[in-house]
């Protein structure tokens, strides 16, 4: 488990779905998930959900950044490879998504687990 890494690989993969909804490129971050989010989260939905998220701020997101990576986790299902928590922040707010990296089908995708800072 790693504070603040930017490096682990699938950080990264985090980083880039919370860039990618940051930056209002939802059909680029539902790509990012796993079959099962892709079929029951729409993009709209998607879309909707972080908006929604940040609604209280003042501006768009500015800042993205991996808080956490546990790739030591327990696994709830065969397929999760790593937990990873990811801050996005902007003028007047400060957000967070949590995902869990899945092998889908031998690629890594994400599974949203939490919308929000806890």
């Amino acid at each position: 488990m790693g504070p603040l890494d930017n490096t682990h690989p699938y950080g990264l993969l985090a980083l880039g779905f919370a860039q990618a909804l940051a930056q209002g490129r939802f059909s680029d971050a539902h790509q990012m998930l796993a079959s099962g989010n892709r079929a029951s989260l729409s993009v709209s939905d998607l879309r909707a959900t972080y908006l929604r998220m940040i609604e209280y701020g003042d501006g768009p997101s500015n800042l993205c950044e991996v808080m956490i990576v546990d790739d030591t986790m327990p696994k709830r299902t065969p397929e999760d490879l790593a937990w990873v928590y990811v801050a996005i922040c902007g003028p007047g707010f400060s957000e967070a998504v949590a995902v869990c990296v899945v092998d889908d089908s031998g690629e890594p995708k994400l599974r949203i687990e939490d919308w929000g800072r806890p």
